[in-house]
């Protein structure tokens, strides 16, 4: 039986609140990387795979090499100037590996206008990763062609690197089709929006004051799971978040990207994703024209030969899946079904007054606490020394607890 250790934040069936995700940080700053890395999970969980998951980061490559005969790596945009850090890692571990290393995904990041920032860091670090993985490979796949040129330029050729998508988007391998739930859309229609709060043209809901807000009709999700079975109840959704879109076009709503960069652009791109450019929306566009003018026939219809290249691939790196022949996903799909998940993340506004003044005598009960004990400490001289450390522990403890109740649902 293959072991095959899987790059991933955590694994598709570990639980979570919100404050064990904030603090131990399981979805890698982006809820969107769950997407990709579950569906790796569920595509590779044969009855012959045993499978297990790991950030890497903190892996040693003796432990690797002894336990595992396969190392999967799903990536997003890897190639930027802000994940050199963790790229080098990843390099320096596949460097000392013995086993196959295979890579889903990776892709690279520049502006609408293809200006790549901090290119002459990037460079270097990618050549030395894609270089990594193909001492222990025989590609590399890559989201688009907009990748496959910049790894070109870069020496690396076509026959190497491998344009596969993202593999979000074969999370149910060939089976993917996208109806519209209604013809047309009303000012009644049940629509999800999904925002970048960096892009300033999405009037994102960053603070108290904005409409969003104090309906407390904002959530961020800690699962796919969850996030599905809420955009499933939605006619549409649209937004800057490319996985945010996916995940609906997962859950069966038809959704609209709207691309603000390379790396968002490419995916929607080679998977025939509706999708517009930011600086191309009207200053009167809304919701309902977006929709009119959208299409998913030719996302439906290119899809069957997506999967068969991204399988294809799979089969090249000799990797089994879940859609070969003799296989399925009962075992993930009904272990991923009895697994409860806590519910997503809202915003205050949505509490009752009692749960907001239960929240605030916390706090003060806590700050209290904390004061007494500080006073003890000072008049104890032999304590002195340890006062700080307790007074840093017990500030740690009101933070903690604080989040956690902001965080209910």
């Amino acid at each position: 039986m293959p072991q095959i250790l899987i790059r991933s934040h955590k694994s598709p069936f570990t639980v979570a609140d919100a404050d064990t995700t904030y603090r131990q940080n399981l979805i890698g700053n982006n809820t969107g990387n769950l997407v990709f890395s579950q569906a790796v999970y569920r595509l590779l969980s044969t009855a012959d795979n045993d499978l297990e998951t790991s950030g890497l980061a903190r892996s040693h490559p003796r432990v690797i090499n002894s336990r595992f005969d396969h190392v999967v790596i799903p990536l997003a945009n890897a190639f930027r100037s802000t994940y050199i850090e963790t790229l080098d890692a990843l390099s320096s571990l596949i460097e000392q590996l013995t086993i196959p290393v295979t890579v889903l995904g990776v892709g690279e990041q520049a502006s609408l206008g293809g200006v790549y920032k901090g290119a002459d860091s990037v460079k270097p670090a990618t050549k030395r990763f894609v270089s990594a993985v193909l001492d222990h490979s025989p590609s590399i796949g890559v989201r688009g062609e907009r990748t496959r040129d910049y790894l070109n330029s870069l020496g690396f050729g076509d026959e190497h690197v491998k344009v596969i998508g993202c593999p979000s988007m074969f999370m149910y391998g060939p089976d993917l089709n996208v109806e519209k739930k209604v013809e047309s859309l009303n000012v009644d229609s049940a629509i999800a929006l999904n925002v970048s709060p960096y892009v300033a043209e999405m009037g994102a809901p960053i603070n108290l004051d904005h409409p969003l807000i104090r309906s407390d009709r904002v959530r961020f999700f800690l699962d796919p799971s969850t996030w599905f079975d809420h955009l499933a109840q939605y006619d549409f959704s649209f937004g800057t978040r490319i996985h945010g879109n996916i995940a609906a076009l997962l859950a069966g709503t038809p959704a609209l990207l709207l691309a603000h960069d390379s790396r968002t652009l490419e995916l929607a791109e080679y998977h025939e994703i509706p999708h517009r450019t930011i600086n191309s929306i009207e200053a009167d566009a809304d919701a309902i024209t977006l929709y009119a003018e959208c299409d998913w026939n030719r996302l439906n219809k290119a899809h069957p030969d997506r999967w068969d290249t991204f399988a294809t691939f799979l089969q090249d790196h000799n990797l089994t899946h879940v859609y070969d022949e003799g296989q399925n996903a009962s075992a993930f799909d009904e272990r991923l079904a009895a697994t409860e998940f806590p519910p997503p993340v809202r915003t205050l506004m949505g509490f009752s007054p009692e749960e907001l003044y239960e929240m605030r005598r916390t706090v003060t009960d806590l700050g209290r606490e904390l004061h007494v004990a500080y006073n003890d400490l000072n008049a104890a001289p032999w304590l002195r020394s340890k006062s700080r450390k307790f007074h840093h522990r017990a500030w740690n403890r009101i933070d903690r607890a604080v989040r956690s109740l902001s965080m209910m649902a």
